[in-house]
């Protein structure tokens, strides 16, 4: 990818500056999110692909681990407001001198020395300051802010974007680095060039709402349709609005492109009606394929549908929904979305970036004690497979005795004890029946019964499998249709259909039981209830376990 080799630190904040680090993240470089101690990271959709370290930078050894990760970095963006940086300590007079070649990007709303540079401020604030605010809204209403669109995201993080890329260009000349101020007004500002320098034109002169290009004209406009949707409708120029009059079955005489505005009011009712006659889906094939300058408003779910979107490849499914892919489309070195892969956690790297920097387990922990730093809870469990995960359940669940029995002989049969006796009469179910209404479903897998095998659930990791099986089960049934089919498992007699039903209702048979005796027992010591009443479902998420495809990928070792 483009910027494949290029390290990038970016100081979390707010949309913008994430979303300039995932500009440059999709097209390859390696960015990596500086957190503070305590922040919540939750609102960051834009940090998929980035790596997370914690630090505080109001402490000096904070400021130090910064400064060293600055030395071997060639992008720094940073979003708070002018003079932060200098305060800490951080400010472009010292990471330059550390780092010559440095791109300190600086991401502001106001900028750096303007009257408003410490002011606080969002989107429609410095919209409002760059003048384009003035230009939104229908005539005789407010003004109206396109979401946080133009300002944020527009003027700030892409425009931020385009100056780090221009400082990296012009640093392969000189080799040198330099401060990238971007600020999300003059930014905004520079993005609406056009229109300041078109105001003399004809187009324009008359007030908000009244001219040809923000919904002045009859054929520059938003219609409702019969099922409540929208088209909007850009026929510009006279060739396309004949096509658009075409499809509307109108005449030049019924509807006269150049007008006065009266007309134009009259123009725009009847377009609405004749609008109104229709479904979107029907005015689609109306103007799909011609020259009409009409299309489809379309949501955010929809969009990605949409066969024009589809056979572009403009978006990818992830696993919270769909994401555009990286624009503009490079030849050789296309981006890459990072939307489908999950966002780090806070401080998920904190350990591992600290190791890169020569610091030892001893430096580690001992800032952790004087919190410097913060290492993801989280981050040692990540490291074990899933894989070593479901063999420590196994292993819990007593099934290590029985994998050289499984190995030798296959698997034959299935003799299912649930739990212990008395576990199951406090709740006043009685293992026979558990076991019946398992065993009924694991007949329909048609297994000979010649062997048999005992599946004990130890409480200890009641809680581990029950979460496990509450996140992964859908992925189990995947890994089940997938074992059934490898060749070196001796399990020809089983069909997967049955296999996944017998998963299915061993977890609704157990689950509609203890619904049927919830009232019951939980009546009198309800607190003690709760947790005697979990083990059947444990144990019940425990075979789902046992009957997923990990289980026979496990089997093999």
């Amino acid at each position: 990818m483009a910027l494949k080799g290029f390290k990038v630190l970016e100081l979390a904040g707010l949309a913008p500056a994430p979303f300039c680090g995932m500009v440059l993240a999709d097209f390859g470089a390696k960015v990596i999110r500086i957190d503070k101690l305590h922040d919540n990271t939750d609102l960051d959709c834009l940090g998929n692909g980035k790596q997370s370290i914690s630090l505080n930078l109001k402490h000096p050894k904070g400021v130090d681990i910064v400064r060293k990760l600055c030395k071997t970095s060639d992008v720094l963006i940073e979003p708070f407001r002018a003079g932060v940086m200098e305060k800490l300590g951080l400010g472009p007079e010292v990471l330059l001198q550390d780092n010559p070649r440095l791109v300190y990007a600086r991401l502001t709303g106001y900028g750096q020395t303007g009257c408003y540079s410490t002011n606080a401020g969002h989107d429609i604030n410095y919209l409002a300051l760059s003048g384009l605010l003035s230009l939104f809204g229908r005539q005789h209403e407010n003004p109206i802010a396109p979401t946080n669109l133009v300002a944020d995201f527009g003027g700030g993080g892409l425009m931020c974007a385009l100056g780090i890329l221009l400082a990296l260009l012009e640093r392969s000349t000189s080799g040198l680095g330099q401060v990238v101020d971007s600020s999300m007004t003059h930014g905004a500002a520079y993005l609406g060039s056009w229109l300041y320098r078109s105001q003399k034109l004809p187009i324009w002169g008359q007030e908000r709402g009244q001219n040809l290009l923000d919904t002045g004209a009859h054929f520059y406009e938003v219609y409702k349709t019969k099922d409540g949707r929208y088209m909007s409708v850009g026929a510009l120029e006279p060739q396309f609005y004949n096509r658009l009059l075409e499809g509307l079955e109108l005449s030049e005489e019924e509807a006269p492109q150049l007008c006065d505005s009266v007309k134009t009011e009259q123009l725009k009712r009847l377009f609405a009606t004749k609008f109104s006659e229709k479904t979107q889906e029907e005015w689609c094939r109306v103007f799909d394929s011609t020259d009409a300058c009409v299309a489809p408003v379309l949501s955010l779910e929809q969009a990605p549908k949409h066969p024009h979107n589809l056979q572009e490849g403009s978006f990818i499914e992830a696993e919270d929904g769909f994401a555009p892919n990286p624009a503009p489309k490079l030849g050789r070195t296309p981006g890459r979305s990072n939307s489908t892969s999950k966002p780090p956690r806070h401080g998920q790297h904190t350990e591992e970036i600290l190791r890169s920097l020569g610091f030892n387990s001893g430096n580690i922990r001992e800032f952790e004690a004087e919190g410097v730093v913060k290492c993801s809870k989280a981050s040692k469990k990540s490291e074990k497979t899933e894989m070593d995960l479901l063999q420590s359940i196994l292993n819990t669940c007593g099934a290590d005795k029985y994998i050289e029995n499984f190995r030798s002989n296959g698997i034959d049969a299935f003799t299912l004890k649930i739990l212990n006796n008395e576990d199951l009469k406090i709740i006043g179910v009685e293992e026979a029946d558990v076991r019946n209404s398992i065993v009924k479903h694991v007949a329909n897998l048609q297994i000979p019964s010649e062997r048999k095998v005992k599946v004990v659930v130890d409480r200890k990791y009641a809680l581990i499998v029950l979460n496990t099986m509450s996140m992964q089960l859908n992925k189990h049934f995947a890994n089940l249709t997938y074992a059934l089919k490898r060749e070196d498992v001796d399990l020809c007699d089983i069909r997967v259909a049955p296999a996944v039903e017998c998963l299915q209702g061993c977890l609704t048979s157990l689950e509609k039981r203890l619904t049927e005796f919830d009232a019951k027992v939980f009546k009198q010591n309800r607190s003690k209830r709760k947790l005697q009443i979990l083990f059947p479902t444990i144990a019940v998420t425990a075979l789902l376990l046992f009957l997923s495809g990990r289980y026979f990928g496990c089997l093999r070792r």
